[in-house]
């Protein structure tokens, strides 16, 4: 992929924290679909991968985007790993737009898989009002979901 090409995102803002250049891993047509939705809305777009270190010294590690060995708690068949393609991110518009407009936005995109996150995820601190997942699994497994409640997830099909 060439990174000259894209105009809002590095290759840096799609690595597993834990593994420093594993963003070269990301699929290029999921980073093509984020940028041109930057571009479209004109919304900011924070990918979720982070490495901090907290108060009692313990790392924290966020991996929404690559996975490679499937160390932030995704699941074996999930698309942010490695093994499965790294199709997957996790993020949040930086806007206050109406999260239903943001999901329009999203929607219009064409991602075969979105999840909607709903005042669920945390992001410097604060309760994000609404995040999203998506990926590009094969259209023959098209889906969408919510989720308000860790672990309850919602599926239209």
């Amino acid at each position: 992929m060439d990174w000259n090409n894209i105009e809002y995102f590095e290759e840096e803002n799609f690595d597993d924290p834990l593994y420093p250049g594993s963003g070269k891993n990301i699929d290029p047509l999921i980073v093509l679909a984020l940028d041109s939705l930057r571009r479209n809305t004109g919304w900011p777009i924070i990918i979720h991968t982070l490495l901090t270190t907290l108060p009692n010294g313990e790392i924290f590690s966020i991996g929404g985007a690559v996975d490679m060995y499937g160390e932030h708690g995704h699941k074996d068949d999930s698309y942010h790993l490695l093994e499965n393609g790294c199709i997957a991110v996790d993020w949040h518009f930086k806007t206050d737009a109406p999260y239903r407009l943001q999901y329009r936005a999203v929607e219009k995109m064409g991602f075969a898989g979105i999840g909607v996150y709903i005042s669920l995820w945390k992001w410097a601190g604060k309760l994000l009002p609404v995040g999203f997942h998506v990926d590009h699994r094969p259209k023959g497994r098209i889906q969408r979901w919510s989720c308000r409640k860790k672990g309850k997830y919602n599926y239209l099909l």
